[in-house]
């Protein structure tokens, strides 16, 4: 009636996003558009629910960051398993973003539309950071290792061209 989305619809697009299903973002979008939902309303709720999630991975005693229901800390928990700060930082970036511009769009469909993609990719796209502390566990792997010998992941030789042309740079 007011154009609002309920609860469970936001869930199900904090779960598309976080698992980068992008056609499932572009189908739901077109049925809430269709349905006459407010999506700059959407937009607002759903920075609202990644804030949610971003307290759920980052402070331990919940009930003072949230006011929700044991339902919706449940479906909080399971999505923090699908993502990091990082990229929850990331993805509530682009909301951030788009919600400002929104004001001003022509087709808000396409603008949300872009900027869910946008959050899609953001949140399953992996990070230097991430990269770089996945080389620093295998490096310190035992090399007894059963299938992974930590050699194989160990920094060129300094006799190494390679080597000597990455420390120039």
């Amino acid at each position: 009636m007011f154009g609002l989305v309920s609860r469970r619809t936001l869930e199900e697009l904090g779960e598309k996003i976080l698992k980068g299903d992008i056609p499932a973002l572009i189908k739901l979008v077109a049925t809430l558009d269709e349905a006459g939902k407010d999506l700059q309303r959407l937009v607002l709720e759903l920075m609202e629910h990644f804030r949610n999630l971003l307290v759920c991975l980052n402070v331990d005693n919940l009930a003072e960051g949230l006011d929700l229901t044991e339902t919706q800390f449940a479906v909080l928990k399971e999505q923090a398993k699908l993502a990091n700060t990082g990229r929850l930082l990331r993805v509530t970036d682009v909301l951030a973003d788009v919600e400002s511009r929104m004001r001003h769009a022509l087709s808000k469909r396409t603008l949300l539309e872009t900027a869910l993609i946008r959050c899609a990719r953001a949140s399953v796209v992996v990070s230097l950071e991430e990269i770089l502390a996945r080389i620093n566990e295998m490096r310190n792997l035992p090399s007894s290792s059963p299938g992974v010998n930590a050699r194989d992941y160990a920094a060129p030789r300094e006799s190494s061209s390679f080597a000597k042309a990455f420390r120039r740079r």
